[in-house]
């Protein structure tokens, strides 16, 4: 075989194109995962924590409704169920934390076996009125939340405090996170049954988008992909044609193959310098993902585009729906030299409230006057 002129260099040819595939391809899965863990950790971390905590209440007031049924008679103490009701998952060695998290946060949301998984946004809010029920029968949780009557009798609302709810859940377990009760009940302290229903179906939503989020990036991966093996492919056949048991001279093809090349980019400057910075803007930058509301404006103006919603992000265009459900197209070139505000990775809303104290006011009637403020706040 190695007698043959055309066998080494040939095999060279296929051993060097089958390396540079394998390449391309770690580099691009490399790349992606990078971009990936910046884009979604913390996020799905949040979800995933959120969902756990979700599960571990309603594991709790499921076991304290057993003993509740089961006072004055016979009683086996069952295993108590913190959440760990989620199905079982294979967790194979080569899945990131990322990844295990995506895979238990995909499918329907699951908040306990009693309660069965929910699998639409109807069904998440009728379990979550069952469950908060369930908690409201926790005499020892239950407060009113002073300031939530109803209009009509005035008759304070009943409502548990968020950090004695999630310390209630967590009996027996780790301590929750720091922040988990204020990412999970944003709403205030008190958490009622108009709170916890929006907290489920928030969780709900949340899942939804981010599963939508992450598979809009896989997409846009594929395409990388794909145009980085044309490029790849492009030059392998020129080395293949540059072998010697191909008889073919590029000499006499370079200037043609180089007029063409010139045209073709000429024509198509526009075209190739949009593509190459719409997909930067989508892929690398990514300032919004689907589902998320932003603002779009020109610098230094009020927003022209408000309260759009992202539908859909492709290579060169994203799709938003208005405030009116009305279905928009905007180039994401177009988008990119706007000023782009992401209302839902911002913080809280800031109010900017004037007032004017002499200058002689002591330093403590200025800080009894900033707690009644943030105690008429809250």
């Amino acid at each position: 075989l190695f007698g043959l002129p055309s066998f080494v260099p040939a095999s060279t040819w296929m051993l060097v194109a089958a390396l540079a595939f394998v390449l391309i391809d770690a580099a691009v899965q490399f790349s992606q995962n990078q971009l990936t863990l910046r884009h979604y950790e913390d996020r799905s971390q949040s979800a995933f924590d959120q969902q756990q905590a979700l599960r571990k209440i309603a594991a709790a007031a499921r076991s304290a409704e057993r003993r509740r049924v089961h006072r004055h008679g016979p009683y086996t103490k069952a295993p108590l169920d913190h959440g760990d009701s989620r199905r079982k998952l294979a967790r194979p060695g080569h899945l990131s934390k990322l990844q295990e998290q995506l895979q238990r946060l995909a499918g329907p949301l699951d908040i306990g076996a009693d309660l069965t998984e929910a699998g639409s946004l109807a069904q998440a809010r009728r379990r979550a009125l069952r469950l908060f029920k369930l908690i409201l029968k926790e005499e020892a949780l239950v407060t009113t939340a002073s300031g939530r009557g109803s209009l009509i009798s005035e008759a304070p609302e009943p409502a548990v405090d968020r950090e004695t709810l999630l310390r209630w859940a967590f009996a027996g377990a780790r301590s929750p996170p720091p922040k988990l009760a204020a990412a999970l009940f944003s709403y205030g302290p008190w958490v009622t049954q108009d709170a916890f229903v929006q907290a489920v179906e928030r969780s709900y939503k949340e899942q939804r988008l981010l599963t939508a989020s992450v598979a809009n990036f896989d997409r846009l991966q594929v395409i990388l992909l794909r145009g980085l093996q044309c490029i790849w492919a492009f030059i392998f056949l020129v080395l293949l044609l540059r072998l010697p048991f191909i008889d073919v001279n590029l000499v006499s093809m370079l200037i043609p193959l180089t007029s063409a090349l010139l045209i073709f980019f000429t024509l198509a400057g526009g075209v190739c310098a949009e593509v190459f910075t719409s997909f930067f803007f989508t892929y690398v930058t990514r300032p919004y993902d689907i589902g998320e509301r932003v603002y779009v404006a020109t610098p230094g103006s009020s927003p022209a585009l408000s309260s759009l919603i992202v539908k859909d992000v492709e290579v060169l265009r994203t799709h938003f729906l208005t405030a009116n459900g009305e279905a928009m197209v905007v180039s994401n070139s177009s988008v990119k030299n706007m000023a782009l505000t992401n209302l839902s990775r911002s913080g809280k809303l800031t109010l900017l409230v004037q007032l004017m104290v002499p200058a002689a006011t002591q330093s403590s009637k200025i800080n009894e006057l900033l707690d009644a403020i943030a105690t008429f706040a809250v």
